[in-house]
């Protein structure tokens, strides 16, 4: 009987273990988690004259500035005119998605001519100071690619 109240009793502990370590939530990512993933974009940048698949595109008046929090704009320097604003999350190594403001300012970048207001971009740094955006479109007929090259204002 002894061993058996024993055994009840190991299995028991075994089982409340086990049903607080399977039912532990995951936790969401915190605020400083997500500004170290965005502290390489933070920062002022300026749009590089061509797009990298377009060298007969004009770019060079765009400007994009994003902050701390993942807020963005990417705006006509030019004109001081906002072309698109939002927020960003980075998404992967090589992956963001940007979640725009849909208002009348939404005029996005002449080579995302088709940019919906959540729209994933690929990314990636050639070095800290220079970022490469590339869009891609959704189009089943003809595929787009555009990559705006950013480089990092320094102050």
């Amino acid at each position: 009987m002894r061993k058996f109240t024993i055994g009840i009793l190991i299995a028991l502990v075994c089982m409340g273990t086990f049903s607080v370590t399977a039912c532990k939530e995951e936790q969401p990512p915190t605020q400083t988690d997500k500004q170290d993933e965005l502290a390489p974009f933070v920062g002022d940048w300026e749009c590089e004259d061509n797009p990298l698949n377009d060298p007969d595109n004009y770019t060079g008046y765009l400007k994009l500035s994003i902050t701390k929090d993942g807020k963005f704009t990417i705006y006509d320097d030019e004109a001081g005119n906002p072309c698109i604003e939002g927020t960003i999350e980075i998404l992967s190594d090589n992956e963001l998605e940007v979640r725009c403001i849909d208002n009348a300012d939404f005029d996005p970048p002449s080579t995302w001519y088709d940019m919906k207001t959540k729209q994933l971009l690929s990314y990636k740094f050639k070095y800290e100071e220079k970022l490469y955006l590339t869009y891609e479109s959704d189009s089943e007929e003809e595929k787009i690619e555009s990559t705006l090259i950013f480089d990092k204002v320094k102050k």
